[in-house]
């Protein structure tokens, strides 16, 4: 509401200026009238929004419980103060101003009194004009996401212990615990080591929001000590503790997480990790699942790709970022080896396309060992085998025993039983029976031997059963008398052993990548970047 202006104070007769001055004072009494109006419609207006309909009723909330204006809303501070509050007004006789409120109108006060805390928090005009139904409903929704957020919080013990040859990956990480953690404003304390600068767009409503939180008073500057607090728990023992230890005694979580950042993205140390970062793109690649799964491939490759961004001079272009993903890819799969020319025809400037179609035709080709990949951690034999001892069998031999297997044995009876005496041998590979490999395979069991050679394996046994007979014949069978015939069950190991010498070529690439877990996928990226 806009003051009237006064009158000119120029008046040459005293009488004439105390009627002037009469004058004046009236117009301040009236404007003060009017603006305490419309402080009271205003409450009344976001009371009735709330459901409050009867206009008697919204009077007396007003009178009796002292709400001149919306600010005055604002002293409530949460769901037990209006509870309270409901319950006072229920109590009170009649001509006191007894008022019942619905469960339902308790719960929009309650959102309404979230609404004007939260605005009041950000530094943002009170309106009753702006709180409609639309607003109110998404008062409810985010007061509710927002309680339930705050008790997920993560710590610093979640975090890998610090190196400063992966920071990025290390400053990211705690960001993310940041963004986790809510402080005495119930909003993410990632605010407050927010940049100086505020972008000039911003990438969606939360980073609106953490900007609007000023840097000062009360409530700042005790999430300022709690940020400190989780800095140093996260960095102490490790090189960077130096850089922040001298905030320790004021506790500034701002400025030390400045100081650190500063220095890890600095001249110096961005050019150790950009020369580290080359290093691992030149070994880096990719053969089959076994050596290094795809996944952990491309997660390898955009790390690096990331390090390289912050230094203008060694960036890589959309189109080298493809060229140097599809160079890294020496496998000897027919069908990948064609992904590769789709991918350089289909998306020649799109790295994340490029990653996402070939890891498609990895999972079609290499579903099992993908799967398997995935499982890693949990140690699997190649294969293993289970032996009956013998009873009577032709020949003698490992594999030959005495008989047809009818006599005595550990695991066969005098009659052969279900497992026959020495002589009949259970091999299994990567958990298919080939113990017999005539028998037909479904296409999951052939697909499962495929990674651990068991193909050739059960290739090798049905050439040798058809061309020289079967092996238990005659004295002997492995190395023993007779026409028993020499398997080459080394073939179960070739494929592991190409795997291992991929797996060895590869460790200087992987291993120093070592980082936080919590905050892949998350963050800016250096704190410098993002002002």
């Amino acid at each position: 509401m806009r003051r009237p202006t006064r009158s000119e104070p120029i008046i040459a007769a005293p009488e004439m200026r105390i009627a002037r001055w009469l004058t004046d004072t009236c117009v301040d009494v009236i404007y003060l009238f009017q603006m305490a109006a419309a402080n009271v419609n205003a409450v009344d207006a976001v009371l009735a929004m709330c459901g409050v309909e009867d206009e008697d009723t919204r009077g007396d909330i007003i009178a009796w419980e002292g709400f001149e204006t919306l600010e005055d809303l604002g002293i409530l501070e949460d769901d037990k103060d209006v509870i309270e509050m409901a319950k006072r007004m229920a109590s009170r006789n009649q001509n006191q101003g007894r008022v019942i409120l619905s469960t339902v109108t308790i719960k929009r006060l309650q959102a309404l009194i979230w609404w004007i805390r939260d605005r009041q928090k950000l530094n943002l005009p009170l309106n009753a004009a702006e709180f409609t139904p639309a607003v109110l409903a998404d008062a409810v929704e985010r007061k509710i996401i927002q309680r339930k957020q705050a008790d997920a919080e993560i710590t610093t013990r979640d975090l890998a212990k610090f190196e400063p040859d992966d920071f990025d990956t290390h400053e990211d990480a705690f960001l993310n615990l940041l963004a986790q953690t809510y402080g005495v404003l119930n909003e993410p304390i990632r605010y407050v080591v927010r940049p100086g600068v505020a972008p000039n767009e911003f990438a969606n409503a939360e980073e609106e929001r953490m900007y609007r939180i000023p840097l000062v008073g009360t409530a700042f500057d005790s999430d300022n000590r709690a940020v400190y607090r989780k800095l140093k728990a996260f960095l102490i023992n490790t090189p960077g503790w130096a850089w922040i230890e001298p905030f320790n005694a004021m506790e500034d979580g701002r400025q030390a997480f400045r100081a650190w950042s500063d220095h890890y993205n600095g001249e110096g140390e961005l050019s150790k990790r950009t020369a580290l970062a080359k290093q691992r793109l030149d070994q880096l690649h990719y053969r089959n699942e076994k050596s290094m799964t795809f996944e952990r491939y491309t997660e390898l490759l955009t790390k690096c790709f990331q390090t390289l961004h912050k230094d203008v001079d060694q960036r890589y272009s959309d189109r080298q970022k493809v060229e140097k993903f599809l160079k890294g890819i020496t496998t000897q799969e027919p069908e990948l080896s064609g992904a590769k020319a789709v991918i350089d025809m289909r998306y020649p400037r799109d790295f994340t396309g490029a990653c996402a179609y070939f890891s498609t035709q990895v999972a079609r080709v290499h579903g099992p060992a993908v799967l398997e990949g995935k499982q890693r951690g949990r140690k699997r034999s190649i294969y293993s085998t289970q032996s009956g001892r013998g009873g009577r069998g032709r020949g003698r031999g490992r594999f030959g025993g005495r008989g047809d297997g009818r006599g005595r044995g550990r695991y066969g009876g005098r009659d052969g039983g279900r497992n026959p005496g020495r002589g009949t041998q259970r091999t299994i590979i990567n958990g298919v029976d080939v113990s017999d490999p005539t028998r037909s395979f479904t296409a999951d069991e052939w697909e499962s031997l495929g990674p651990h050679g068991g193909r050739a394996y059960v290739t090798q046994r049905r050439e040798a059963m058809a061309g020289r007979g079967r092996s238990g014949d005659g004295r002997g069978g492995r190395e023993g008398r007779g026409r028993g015939v020499r398997f080459n069950i080394a073939a179960i190991q070739s494929e592991s052993d190409e795997a291992k010498q991929d797996q060895d070529e590869n460790n200087s690439a992987r291993g120093s990548e070592r980082g936080g877990r919590n905050g892949r996928g998350f963050g800016r990226g250096a704190y410098g970047d993002r002002s």
